[in-house]
């Protein structure tokens, strides 16, 4: 091989390693279970989560596949009660300034810290999008 076809395949390959963990970590959550389970409760949610959703969010906290990201929105939906937990804060705003979250995790976070009584209708529309893109 002479120079310019190294060269290229050294320039192709540093390309590629910095695109492809970009590219996984704006992976579609949207196609997640556990992702589009919290955003169907969040989107009918009054108040507080029903002892149903608490099971599902239970379950999402105990399982090991689930995201470290996931088990924080798990825990936040978990806790609210009229509104979300302001021990939550720090945690999802970490969440919604992440570089590496995908945009369903950073709207679920965003809907969480919006809680109040209930989700918005702006709100309700994210969510919808989220288990609509599934």
């Amino acid at each position: 091989m002479n120079n310019k076809t190294i060269t290229k395949f050294l320039i192709l390959g540093v390309i590629i390693v910095t695109i492809s963990p970009a590219a996984m970590s704006h992976s579609n959550h949207g196609n997640d279970a556990n992702v589009r389970a919290m955003a169907s409760m969040l989107a009918s949610m009054q108040h507080f989560p029903s002892e149903e959703d608490k099971v599902k969010l239970q379950e999402i906290l105990d399982q090991d596949s689930s995201t470290d990201n996931e088990k924080t929105l798990a825990s936040a939906i978990m806790r609210i009660e009229h509104q979300s937990n302001a021990e939550d804060a720090l945690s999802l705003d970490s969440i919604i300034e992440s570089e590496t979250a995908s945009g369903s995790i950073i709207n679920i976070a965003i809907v969480i810290k919006n809680f109040s009584h209930g989700v918005s209708d702006a709100d309700k529309r994210k969510l919808q999008l989220i288990n609509f893109k599934g």
